[in-house]
């Protein structure tokens, strides 16, 4: 039997509910409009498109490990993926606000950023684009015999991005504002 080889690299997770994510437009008191994403941002147990698979016990670990940054309004996503794991103020478009998990499922919300990319993605969303979201982060995987991979508990999630092309089912962003909050906003 031949021996599992770790390989240790950064790992780009595309992921694609079942079902669409909801964009939330709320009038603030300062009269801005701020817009809200939420939904499913990946699962775990569970082979993705890129033959991957994250046991429970390593995404529930690397969700506490940045739970601080979520809390703090640290946590801000790129649209694309960049080319490494590093956060880059000045490629973000999306701040994180909350993260949790519901049965083998991540949720999550974030607020579009009032940023260049932030405005591309609005605009994007506006004109029916439809986008996903992806993981970034880095750790080892264990190759099985099927050819996919098992995520080893090294895994370190660095943030969630907006990408065109999800590996998980699902993932995908529609516009659908609540009725009480539209009201506000042509107000």
């Amino acid at each position: 039997m031949e021996s599992k080889e770790k390989i240790n690299m950064q790992l780009l997770e595309c992921f694609v509910p079942k079902s669409k994510w909801k964009i939330i437009r709320e009038a603030t008191s300062d009269g801005r409009t701020l817009v809200k994403i939420n939904g499913i941002a990946g699962r775990f147990n569970e082979e993705n498109k890129n033959k991957r698979k994250y046991p429970e016990k390593v995404m529930k670990t690397a969700l506490e490990a940045i739970q601080e940054k979520v809390k703090n309004r640290e946590l801000t996503g790129a649209l694309d993926h960049p080319a490494n794991t590093n956060i880059l103020l000045s490629q973000s478009s999306h701040l994180i606000t909350k993260l949790w998990v519901d049965k083998n499922e991540v949720l999550w919300e974030a607020e579009i950023l009032p940023t260049p990319s932030g405005e591309i993605l609005k605009n994007l969303i506006d004109a029916n684009v439809t986008v996903g979201i992806s993981s970034r982060g880095e750790g080892s995987l264990i190759p099985n015999e099927d050819g996919s991979s098992m995520v080893g508990e090294d895994f370190r999630l660095v943030t969630y991005d907006i990408v065109a092309d999800p590996s998980t089912r699902g993932a995908y962003a529609t516009l659908s504002e609540s009725v009480e909050n539209k009201k506000k906003v042509d107000e």
